[in-house]
């Protein structure tokens, strides 16, 4: 019984540690990957909604007459979106407005360099752009900090200062607005603004009191994502490396590690294959061998985009620096035109060392509920197996007729057992016991005294049935064949009866 516990619980015990941990470390990092992936995209998509929702609620005040842009009534304008940038800084950097058709820019922004997040404005006339420090309440402060002249010559491929053309069709923001509908809304790609990376939220509205049509715009820049992304994988246990990049152009937007992806001139974003990033060199080295027969980037990272939208997520594996590195991608599309992969990079070395820890502890773990198993269940198997020996040896003795041994005048049964079938099983057999000693006991009494009344008899049957008795005398006739002879001894002071059967054998006959 030992052996059979021991051997059952420590097979059982390894088959469910083995199980458990030869699968932990996929389950972990596939549920990471999911964790991450999944938030981020909800991240995106909700901040993105709420980019959008705060253009749109600045054009319902425009096209209500509540604001208006005209000398008259501009500072109050002002004013008030203010005090709407306050409550939005979860979501915006800035509020502005593009004028049409001259695009000229004027609003509020909190420089995305400054570590005070000191409040800035900027205005612009004659196409140059001036930057102005505000106090506490939107009130410009001395002169310009800065001015930026570009006059442009008219065209989306040289806009300079005029914002207009920036929105149009082929203008570098890639809004791509059509200001024939003059409620036309849209996000853009990633593009590079006075030295930042920005993603916008831009809507056209027009005062239907005044007349005037403006652009209404939110940003995001590449440090507000980054540190969105930075607080998204802080929580988990292992390093882990994230990357946001744009399909249609392969410009990198934000990673969760610091990095400058605009170009060392600044006049453009940088591309996945223009990083010197070692995780993103590992990325491009991956689409080079997983879909060389798509030259270029744009078209291996479509290729890239529509296997992930079939599978979920693309996986790969990757070794850098002797680390070996899990890799998933996922497709971020907030549904404007400009869909994005979310790539993650993931320490499996941290996660291995991790999981031996927790499958080390939970083998010790194991091994203990294990012993106690089998020390409870020896014990128990031991006791189930003493109480089984007293019956066994009881009954043996009682074959035996050593009835003594086994009953006692006082206390009955001799070593009753505790547990309730046993002690059933005891009580039943003793009392038939009893009943059997004391008939034997008084028969023989009987047999030993045969003047003392009582009376036998001898009956028998042979196979036609036919039955012959007699009180102590001889037979008169025998049957032919042998017979069954039943004896029966009675007493009148009791009304038991002792039978006995026994085969009697039919007499020989002998001829005259």
């Amino acid at each position: 019984m030992f052996c059979f516990l021991t051997t059952s619980s420590c097979t059982v015990g390894y088959i469910a540690w083995w199980l458990t941990l030869s699968n932990a470390n996929t389950t972990i990092i596939s549920q990471i990957h999911q964790l991450v992936a999944t938030q981020m995209q909800g991240y995106i998509e909700q901040t993105a909604s709420s980019l959008q929702a705060v253009a749109s609620i600045q054009a319902s005040m425009f096209e209500k007459n509540a604001w208006s842009f005209l000398p008259d009534r501009v500072n109050a304008t002002l004013s008030a979106m203010h005090h709407l940038l306050q409550g939005m800084r979860q979501t915006t950097i800035d509020m502005y407005i593009y004028t049409y058709p001259e695009g000229y820019i004027l609003g509020y922004y909190y420089p995305p360099a400054q570590s005070d997040r000191t409040l800035t404005m900027w205005t612009e006339s004659n196409y140059t752009i001036y930057t102005y420090l505000c106090d506490i309440n939107g009130v410009q402060i001395g002169e310009p900090t800065s001015e930026y002249y570009a006059p442009g010559d008219g065209t989306v491929e040289n806009p300079g200062n005029n914002n207009t053309l920036t929105l149009m069709p082929g203008g570098f923001t890639g809004a791509n607005l059509d200001f024939r509908n003059l409620s036309a809304r849209a996000m853009s790609g990633i593009y590079i603004w006075n030295g930042d990376l920005y993603k916008s939220a831009f809507q056209v509205a027009k005062n239907p009191v005044t007349q005037e049509v403006v652009v209404f715009g939110n940003d995001w820049t590449v440090g507000f994502i980054s540190l969105q992304m930075k607080n998204l994988v802080s929580p988990i246990p292992y390093p882990m490396w994230t990357f946001l990049l744009e399909i249609s152009t392969g410009y990198m937007i934000a990673s969760s590690e610091k990095n400058d992806f605009t170009m060392a001139d600044g006049s453009s974003p940088m591309t996945l294959r223009q990083s010197s990033n070692a995780f993103l060199v590992e990325f491009a080295r991956f689409l080079n061998s997983s879909y060389s027969t798509n030259s270029d980037l744009s078209s291996q990272l479509t290729a890239v985009m529509n296997d992930a939208l079939g599978q979920s997520r693309i996986s790969f594996s990757s070794n850098l620096n002797g680390k070996t590195l899990s890799g998933a991608v996922t497709v971020v599309d907030i549904g404007d035109n400009h869909p994005m992969l979310f790539i993650q990079f993931l320490d499996v070395d941290s996660v291995m060392k991790s999981v031996k820890q927790l499958a080390n502890r939970t083998g010790l773990w194991i091994s203990l509920v294990i012993l106690g198993f089998v020390v409870v269940g020896t014990a128990f198997s031991y006791v189930i197996s003493r109480q089984l020996s007293i019956v066994s040896k009881q009954i043996q003795m009682l074959k035996k007729l050593k009835f003594t041994d086994v009953l006692d005048k006082k206390a009955g049964i001799k070593q009753s057992s505790f547990i309730w079938e046993l002690y059933e099983l005891q009580h039943s057999f003793y009392a038939m016991v009893q009943v059997l000693a004391g008939i034997i006991k008084r028969n023989a009494t009987l047999a030993a005294k045969p003047g003392h009344g009582g009376r036998a008899s001898i009956s028998t049957r042979s196979h036609g049935e036919n039955t012959h008795s007699f009180d102590g005398k001889p037979s008169e006739s025998a049957p032919a064949t042998p017979s069954l002879a039943r004896f029966s001894i009675a007493s009148p002071s009791s009304n038991r009866i002792l039978e006995l059967e026994a085969i009697k054998a039919a007499p020989v006959r002998k001829d005259a």
